[in-house]
């Protein structure tokens, strides 16, 4: 592969979570041409401004209302919210976005990535009887394979709890909600 020399060629590095690590330093040789520098540094700057943590997320201006950025990659977003009434478990619907991470009040939940929408298949009546076949009885026909994710509700306090979500691919954080999960 022959590249011009007013060719540009741009990576993202993407790793998450590893902010004690030092840059790195990378040669890589494209073709027959030249070699090419690249200084790498891992993480992002949300994280190593620790937006995540309630200190953190306080520290910055954040934009709202129509200023939000929707199904944008590699985007931080904060919404505060009171725990609600009763003590049924509840959940984070997270269907709405792509692939990330989440923390409320600096505590983690974990990553999430609904992204695997199961496909359509036969989702109508189900009848088990008969030779086996992968499609047979198929439930939640074009719903992600996760949406939920659990929030103990010991990390909670009355009032002013602070989601703060890093979204990697894009996703529309006005559809998250928070449920109620009933036996």
């Amino acid at each position: 592969m022959w590249i011009s020399l007013k060719s540009f060629l741009t990576i993202l590095f993407f790793s998450c979570c590893l902010n004690s690590q030092p840059p790195v330093t990378t040669y890589i040789r494209i073709g027959q041409v030249t070699y090419m520098f690249f200084f790498e540094k891992v993480g992002l700057k949300g994280e190593t401004s620790s937006l995540q943590t309630l200190k953190g997320g306080s520290s910055v201006e954040w934009l709202t209302g129509s200023l939000v950025a929707q199904k944008r990659p590699l985007s931080w977003y904060k919404a505060t919210f009171n725990a609600p009434e009763g003590n049924d478990p509840l959940a984070l619907d997270m269907s709405s976005m792509g692939k990330g991470q989440m923390w409320v009040n600096g505590e983690s939940i974990g990553r999430h990535w609904p992204g695997n929408i199961a496909s359509g298949g036969n989702c109508g009546v189900c009848n088990y009887a008969g030779t086996y076949n992968e499609k047979k009885c198929l439930s939640n026909c074009g719903d992600p394979s996760q949406k939920w994710y659990h929030l103990p509700r010991s990390w909670l306090k009355p009032t002013g709890n602070q989601l703060v979500i890093f979204e990697e691919w894009g996703g529309n954080p006005s559809g998250i909600s928070l449920v109620r999960r009933t036996p």
